[in-house]
């Protein structure tokens, strides 16, 4: 049966960029320990890795990056992943990054990021920005609400869409988000003036 997991640094604080004036990120992590009965992930599990805050700044954020790092999570060659929001038809799971990828397959571990990603033997562009708005995404509400399942806030999440023939049972998925919330600016000149 899936579950739907929360990173364990779900609730820690973002950390400010300097440099870019407003810009944050979101570090995470979840520890394959965590997860039921510590054997890993079946088909439609779930991890939360943080939380997208929709109504940060004047009216919402813009995810201008992100990087997944994902352990081994397959001894063999089956699990595939997707990664996402849930900002779907009332707050359903939408992959949003990157649909359906093999990752973390072969005991070989995976990264995940705005421009590509790299599971140990291929790399994989992320979805056409044509046809989806990868990157930069805006993110101004949230489809869901408090009593949306599994999870009732915006949320950054990997899905595991088919299960790991053999699931590993240690490593810990890391990385993060950043964001930019509206009305703040990103490039201030010397002269004063920002665009």
């Amino acid at each position: 049966m899936a579950t739907a997991y929360v990173a364990d640094t779900f609730n820690d604080i973002q950390v400010f960029i300097p440099g870019i004036i407003g810009a944050f990120v979101r570090p995470f992590s979840f520890n394959l320990t965590s997860t039921t009965g510590g054997v890993g992930f079946v088909v439609n599990d779930t991890v939360a890795l943080t939380t997208i805050p929709h109504s940060s700044g004047a009216g919402g954020v813009m995810v201008i990056g992100y990087r997944v790092n994902i352990p081994a999570l397959d001894t063999g060659t089956s699990c595939v992943v997707s990664l996402g929001d849930n900002n779907g038809t009332s707050g359903a799971f939408q992959a949003t990054y990157y649909s359906t990828v093999a990752a973390g397959r072969s005991s070989l571990g995976s990264v995940m990021d705005s421009l590509c990603m790299f599971n140990g033997t291929t790399t994989t562009p992320v979805l056409p920005v044509a046809l989806t708005s990868n990157i930069p995404r805006s993110y101004t509400s949230f489809t869901g609400s408090a009593t949306s399942t599994p999870y009732a806030y915006l949320a950054f999440i990997l899905k595991i869409t088919t299960a790991p023939g053999t699931a590993t049972t240690t490593g810990v998925i890391t990385g993060q988000l950043v964001l930019q919330p509206y009305g703040t600016q990103s490039v201030k000149y010397l002269n004063g003036a920002t665009a």
